[in-house]
Parts: structure tokens; C-alpha cells; sequence
């Protein structure tokens, strides 16, 4: 899952997640299993070393790194720059997570809708993020930070504490934040 997500391949780490055909972990749970099995097949006897296995177990990790975005900038001790990068997977059209860091809570929650990306993002004390928020193939598109305009027409609009710029790129919008709890709205046509 992490290699797959490294790659650009989320739609099929989320296939991978939710499908319950061979392979997947869902067809596991299909076949009664309680746990991750070291080999995506159904095999006992020595065909099998283990049915009790974390070789797979990598899909919990995914959920919040790649679903909700949640990873820490390469350059970064105790999550002081954040990269908020959500997969925003095929019919999937929520996703939500948080963690606990040193300084604080961590959270990300988005859901989207024909027009319309909402993301609400908290970012710990004394952090920064880089947040990136897809476009979906909306053009004309704005952002807003609660009932505030920040973006339109190719022009960050400043106005709002914490965050820092906004930069349209080809698929997405890069939002530079502070600490604080942020609530996003991008919509276009």
C-alpha cells in the first residue's frame, strides 16, 4: 500500500482495500479470515507459514496517509511541516482521520460533491502544512476559509490568520496554514 500510494497508484490501493475478489484483503475476510495471511491466496498446511501475518497489515497506515493525507514533510522531526495530500479515490466521497502529536491533535476530514471539495484540516501548535486540496477537474474554480474568499480568478486573497498563500497548480490548489483549525471550501465549474 505504501509503495502503491508512493506511485500515484491510490485507485488501486483502494481497490485492493474494498474489493472482496482474489486478491484483496476483503476476499480474506470473505474466506473467514480474523487476520492478515502472509500470502494473498487461501492456502494451509506448509503452502502457508502463517495466517497470523503483518506483511499485509500496512492498509491501516494507508488509510490515514493516503485517504485523509496525513504525512510528515521528509525534512521534519516531531511534525512541525506538514504535507496534507488527500487520495480522493474513485466513488469514495469522505474521509477522515486524526492523530495525537507531541504539540497536539492532527486531524483532516474532506468530502466532496458534484462542484464542491470540503476540507477541514487542525493543525498542531507551532506547526506549518503545505495543503493540498484536488481541483477534481473543476475550472473557474475559488477557495474559500469559512464564509471568506482567499482564491479566485488566479489571485491568492489574503485576509485570513494563518493562512499564507494559495498557489493553483494543475490538478490542485497548494494552501500554505499555520496552527489552526481550517474549514476549506473549493468550488468551481
Amino acid at each position: 500500500m505504501e509503495i502503491l500510494h508512493a506511485y500515484g497508484r491510490d485507485i488501486l490501493a483502494y481497490e485492493l482495500a474494498t474489493r472482496t475478489t482474489y486478491p484483496s484483503w476483503g476476499f480474506m475476510i470473505a474466506s473467514g479470515a480474523t487476520t492478515m495471511w502472509e500470502l494473498w491466496q487461501n492456502k494451509t498446511g506448509p503452502e502457508m507459514n502463517s495466517h497470523n501475518h503483518p506483511m499485509f497489515g500496512c492498509v491501516g497506515s494507508w488509510l490515514y496517509r493516503a485517504l485523509a493525507g496525513i504525512n510528515q514533510a521528509e525534512d521534519s522531526v516531531g511534525f512541525r511541516k506538514l504535507e496534507i495530500r488527500p487520495a480522493m479515490v474513485r466513488d469514495l466521497t469522505f474521509a477522515a482521520a486524526s492523530i495525537e502529536t507531541i504539540t497536539g491533535p492532527l486531524g483532516v476530514s474532506w468530502s466532496r460533491e458534484d462542484g464542491t471539495v470540503k476540507m477541514d484540516v487542525t493543525i498542531p501548535f507551532n506547526s506549518t502544512a503545505e495543503v493540498t486540496i484536488p481541483k477534481l477537474g473543476l475550472r473557474d474554480i475559488m477557495l474559500f476559509e469559512g464564509d471568506t474568499q482567499i482564491y479566485s480568478f488566479g489571485k491568492f486573497k489574503t485576509g485570513v490568520d494563518g493562512v499564507t498563500m494559495v498557489d493553483e497548480k494543475d490538478d490542485f490548489l497548494l494552501v500554505k496554514v499555520g496552527s489552526g483549525s481550517y474549514c476549506f471550501r473549493l468550488t468551481g465549474n
